[in-house]
């Protein structure tokens, strides 16, 4: 399962969006459900993100997952270590996704971003920016162009 850092600027609104594809081609996930769980330094189960709570979606056809975590969440995440993002296939089959640790106060890391997941290989198609300092209206759309991790 391929590992990525899951960066959180505590009190920011976090959204991450992951296509899975196979050979290049998107993954249909039709009848899958996701979840992303947090685990704290001890290995219990901090939080748990789903469809349940719209912190997750996806578009079936294009094998797209898009994280949602408001910023009242973040703000209660100072505990979680770990991750794991787990997708459960119609057949009873579950596949790890992703993993990782989570680390906190990094606004501009992997935030607001796309990742791309193709066999084992993980490339960060854009990062925006979570949590930009400033007044009410700061732009925060600033893209930084990412690279492939193995």
């Amino acid at each position: 399962m391929p590992e990525f850092t899951l960066y959180i600027q505590p009190g920011a609104t976090r959204r991450l969006s992951v296509e899975w594809l196979s050979g290049g081609e998107p993954v249909d996930l039709t009848g899958c459900v996701s979840s992303l769980r947090v685990y704290d330094r001890s290995g219990t189960q901090v939080f748990l993100f789903d469809a349940t709570d719209d912190a997750i979606t996806q578009d079936d056809p294009t094998g797209t997952f898009s994280l949602w975590i408001p910023d009242e969440t973040t703000a209660e995440m100072v505990s979680a270590a770990r991750y794991v993002w787990a997708v459960d296939h119609p057949n009873g089959d579950v596949t790890y996704l992703l993993e990782g640790p989570v680390e906190f106060g990094q606004p501009g890391k992997n935030q607001d971003g796309v990742v791309r997941i193709d066999q084992e290989k993980i490339t960060v198609i854009n990062q925006g920016i979570q949590g930009v300092p400033g007044p009410p209206g700061t732009d925060a759309t600033g893209i930084i162009d990412g690279g492939t991790f193995n």
